[in-house]
């Protein structure tokens, strides 16, 4: 795996996210969501770019991500995802998503919960 994350933060209220990576299996026990027919090596490609905004002033951020996921052949996850991001604290953060899918691959539509803890 490799990854490449970047972000700059543009005003007061706005703070761009990007991430480029790519992920190589080189035995994945069929995990690859392609199919059987495209074998248990392959590689897949990861981008999304995100808008982090601050309209409230407060510790209640709404997101809006576009993510990519795929191989630019057999296979190709294109999400739109609403999110709020709520920190709570320093350490704690917590992330709740709705990941609508816009190709023939990948979720249709989904909902996710994370929390980051920082030490």
């Amino acid at each position: 795996m490799i990854q490449l994350r970047a972000d700059k933060k543009v005003n007061d209220w706005l703070t761009l996210v990007g991430h480029l990576g790519a992920r190589h299996y080189y035995i994945s026990d069929d995990l690859n969501p392609a199919g059987q027919s495209d074998g248990d090596v392959f590689t897949h490609y990861e981008a999304f770019i995100a808008g982090v905004f601050n309209p409230w002033n407060s510790n209640v951020f709404p997101v809006l991500e576009i993510a990519y996921t795929g191989d630019f052949n057999s296979y190709n996850s294109i999400l739109v995802v609403p999110e709020i991001i709520w920190a709570v604290n320093s350490h704690l953060e917590i992330k709740a998503a709705i990941p609508v899918g816009t190709s023939e691959d990948g979720e249709r539509i989904g909902f996710r919960v994370q929390a980051t803890m920082r030490f």
